[in-house]
């Protein structure tokens, strides 16, 4: 889980890469549409829904195989005990 420090470092790193694309860009001599906003928004959210999905890939696939071999290790427990009992 990202600590606090982590989320402002991280905004502060946005504010700077904007501030400095805001003067690098200079005069923009183009209309924007009251909509951008929300587009721009949404492609946000787009890319927040890619990360997540990347770290919950990853996650799956770190933590698969503990999980697998540890069902699978209790099923052979409880095959075992069924053919005992028999």
């Amino acid at each position: 889980m990202l600590s606090i420090g982590a989320i402002m470092r991280t905004v502060a790193a946005f504010r700077a890469a904007f501030a400095l694309l805001a003067v690098a860009v200079g005069v923009c001599h183009a209309y924007i549409d009251p909509a951008t906003g929300g587009m721009v928004i949404n492609s946000l959210g787009y890319v927040v829904y890619t990360v997540l999905l990347v770290m919950g890939a990853f996650l799956v696939r770190h933590f698969f195989n503990p999980i697998k071999e540890t069902i699978e290790r209790i099923w052979q427990k409880l095959l075992r005990r069924d053919r005992k009992g028999r």
